[in-house]
């Protein structure tokens, strides 16, 4: 636990991915919680993981970009891969320019 919480790191991340199918409202019914404590346990869980790949990102040298289908002429999706190291950075559930262009200004 961290120093003066009042739920662990495991609790945090469970409340994580619960959010990912349920909305924070509901997810703070179920456990007893208030919003704001759903949203702050979701921010502590995601937040390091939003710096990670940002840091990821600016010291790339080179990137991939590659749209496949999902589902034949109806569904694509889009990777963001790593030339130089042969990694995969990201895989994104649409190909929209508006959303690759939000991706890359984070």
């Amino acid at each position: 636990m961290d120093k003066y919480a009042r739920k662990t790191k495991r609790f945090d991340k469970y409340l994580a991915k619960e959010t990912v199918s349920k909305d924070y409202s509901k997810v703070a019914r179920e456990n007893g919680l208030s919003y704001t404590a759903v949203n702050n346990a979701v921010k502590k869980v995601v937040d390091p993981l939003i710096k990670q790949q940002v840091s990821k990102l600016s010291q790339l040298k080179a990137i991939n970009i590659d749209e496949f289908a999902v589902l034949k002429r109806h569904k694509y999706g889009v990777s963001i891969t790593d030339p130089i190291n042969r990694e995969l950075i990201d895989i994104l559930p649409t190909h929209k320019k508006d959303d690759l262009i939000n991706y890359f200004n984070c």
